[in-house]
């Protein structure tokens, strides 16, 4: 006979040695839509993951390693799970390893982000220092196309990179060192728009599995 989620989820957790209260298992259960007395092999992909998210977020632990935890799951649970999730570390001071390529989700909930290559680590730091070490993105309007070409002309391709230039547009990457040079030197040509943004985490990811030409 198969089991219902309940019992399933009622089990693993038994397997602790701390007892977790069955209103702990129903709370959660409600907040995420997951009918507990289904039975298991009667559930959707996405409410089988729930029993998942109910098994984590359960039990109070120093440790919580997750491989793809939203997977499966809408938007509206996603940020439910992580809203619970951060208020659980705040009360416990738990750590959570997270391995997810969902990067922007990443972005949005991790401290320190460690990126993984040909089985190595290659990178650890904060999402904040990621960007600080990526290039910037600047986007320009310039007034005429004979603006367009006099700032071309002063551009030096050892400080920039993907340089795109049409009409009277302009966009190209620089080193974070070399951002106020060009942006100097953007102050003394007639613009009409400038854009300065930072890259996603996706992108600085991408950049580290680039394949070296040599």
């Amino acid at each position: 006979m198969q089991k219902t989620a309940r019992k399933n989820i009622q089990y693993l957790l038994g397997l602790y040695e701390n007892h977790i209260p069955i209103r702990r298992i129903e709370e959660l259960a409600e907040i995420f839509g997951l009918e507990l007395d289904r039975k298991v092999k009667e559930l959707s992909k996405g409410n089988r993951q729930k029993v998942g998210i109910v098994l984590t977020l359960a039990p109070e632990v120093d440790l919580l390693i997750l491989d793809e935890p939203t997977s499966g799951l809408d938007p509206l649970i996603t940020a439910e799970f992580y809203k619970i999730l951060r208020e659980q570390q705040e009360e416990t001071g738990s750590t959570v390893l997270l391995s997810s390529h969902y990067l922007g989700e990443v972005e949005k909930v991790a401290h320190r982000v460690g990126i993984i290559r040909e089985g190595s680590i290659v990178e650890v730091a904060t999402v904040q220092q990621l960007k600080r070490m990526a290039m910037k993105e600047i986007k320009v309007e310039f007034a005429s196309k004979v603006a367009l070409q006099k700032f071309s002309d002063q551009l030096s391709s050892k400080i920039v990179e993907f340089v795109i230039l049409d009409e009277r547009h302009a966009s190209f990457m620089v080193v974070r060192e070399e951002l106020t040079n060009i942006l100097d030197l953007l102050s003394k040509s007639e613009i009409l728009d400038v854009e300065v943004t930072s890259p996603a985490l996706e992108d600085i990811f991408l950049k580290y599995y680039e394949v070296d030409p040599r």
